[in-house]
């Protein structure tokens, strides 16, 4: 009966997978379908839909539960979370008028999916 410490075991198997490795003519790979680019992309899971103003709106609750709902105690957590909401809308009016501009961002960080699909188009793959 031969005892084997697991170290040794896991050495030994590390070693022969290197050694297998090593050689590019032991792993065969057949593509499915060609291996090239396309000249568009996905728009998924571009926008995140994170909800917005909740820290605002958790203060006014919590304000207002702590007044027994009484709102003019708590006018400046309840006018807080307005003006984040506000800023909010106006935030998403922005987006919305851009995305109907098909202006190509300069700039930015991230570029949308139908502003890569533009230079794609302006720029195919060779």
């Amino acid at each position: 009966m031969k005892l084997d410490n697991p170290c040794l075991s896991a050495m030994r198997n590390f070693r022969r997978l290197i050694k297998y490795s090593k050689d590019e003519n032991r792993v065969k790979f057949d593509p499915i379908l060609p291996l090239e680019l396309k000249n568009r992309v996905s728009g998924k899971g571009g926008d995140s839909k994170k909800a917005g103003c909740i820290q605002e709106m958790s203060m006014a609750f919590s304000c207002l539960k702590a007044n027994d709902f009484v709102q003019t105690n708590c006018a400046k957590e309840i006018k807080d979370f307005i003006a984040c909401a506000d800023l909010r809308r106006s935030n998403k009016y922005i987006k919305k008028q851009e995305f109907h501009k098909k202006e190509i961002s300069i700039g930015d960080k991230d570029l949308k999916a139908w502003e890569i699909d533009a230079l794609l188009k302006k720029y195919p793959r060779l």
